[in-house]
C-alpha cells in the first residue's frame, strides 16, 4: 500500500484521503438573551423602556463528508426578539375608608379592590432559516452522476401573554401562539 501512496501525485493524494475519510465539521457563534438591565435607582418601570426588550441571534453551520457522501452542508440562522413588561399588583379600596363601622356585615364592602394595570405582557418572535444542500459521490465505474439535493425552511413563530388581575380574586390571562412556515 506504501506503493500505491508514492505513485500518487499531492493532488490525486488529497482527493483520495477526502473520499475515503468522514470528515464532520462544525461552526457557529451566537448572542443570546442581549439586553440592557435596568439601573439601580430606576423606581418606575415603564412599558417601552428597552431594559424590556432582549434579543437573540445564533448562526450554525456543518459540513459532512464521508466515502458515499461528497458533502452534506447544512446552515442555519434564528434570530428572536422579546419583550416582557411586568408590574406589581397595587389594589385600590375605594370604601375602605369610607366604612367606619367594624361589623362584620360591612366588611364584605370594605373589601371590594380594583386593579387597574395589568400585571404581565409579553410576546416573543423567532425567526428560523436553514439552508441544506446533499450532494452523493460519484461511485467508482458509475457513469450516472445524481444532482445535488437541496433543503430549504423559514419559519416564524410568534408568542403573545398577557396577564392581568382586576380584582384580587379574579386572574384574567391569554396566551395565543403564532407558528407559520414560510
Amino acid at each position: 500500500s506504501e506503493d500505491m501512496f508514492d505513485t500518487m501525485s499531492g493532488d490525486t493524494l488529497a482527493r483520495y484521503k477526502e473520499s475515503v475519510q468522514t470528515i464532520n465539521t462544525r461552526r457557529g457563534f451566537n448572542f443570546t438573551n442581549v439586553r440592557k438591565l435596568p439601573g439601580e435607582n430606576v423606581k418606575l418601570n415603564l412599558p417601552f423602556n428597552i431594559s424590556n426588550f432582549a434579543l437573540t441571534y445564533a448562526y450554525t453551520e456543518e459540513i459532512f463528508s464521508d466515502p458515499f457522501t461528497e458533502s452534506d452542508y447544512v446552515r442555519n440562522h434564528l434570530g428572536r426578539l422579546d419583550y416582557n413588561y411586568s408590574l406589581t399588583p397595587k389594589y385600590f379600596y375605594p370604601f375602605k375608608k369610607l366604612i367606619k363601622s367594624r361589623s362584620k356585615w360591612f366588611t364584605i364592602i370594605k373589601d371590594i379592590n380594583m386593579n387597574f394595570f395589568p400585571s404581565n405582557m409579553a410576546f416573543n418572535t423567532q425567526m428560523n432559516r436553514q439552508f441544506g444542500e446533499l450532494k452523493l459521490r460519484q461511485l467508482e465505474g458509475e457513469d450516472f452522476n445524481l444532482p445535488s439535493t437541496f433543503n430549504k425552511y423559514f419559519t416564524w413563530d410568534r408568542n403573545y401573554t398577557f396577564n392581568y388581575n382586576p380584582f384580587k380574586s379574579l386572574s384574567i390571562n391569554y396566551g395565543a401562539a403564532n407558528n407559520s412556515r414560510i
